[in-house]
């Protein structure tokens, strides 16, 4: 059996934009609590990944000359 699902159209400039979206039976979350996870996992994921900062700015080195 085909599902159809809901069809959304939306024009943005000279671009039109068709959206087919049909929802799951056998789904655990809903697609918001799907995106909010997305985000926060991407999210917490990246901050793991920054270069660790200079706390004092005495480490920070200026070429500069005496006043």
């Amino acid at each position: 059996m085909i599902q159809m699902g809901l069809v959304s159209v939306k024009q943005i400039g000279d671009t039109i934009y068709i959206v087919r979206s049909r929802t799951s039976t056998t789904a655990n979350e809903t697609a918001y609590e799907k995106v909010r996870r997305l985000i926060l996992d991407d999210t917490e994921k990246s901050q793991r990944t920054l270069p660790k900062t200079v706390e004092k700015s005495s480490e920070i080195s200026f070429n500069r000359t005496p006043a």
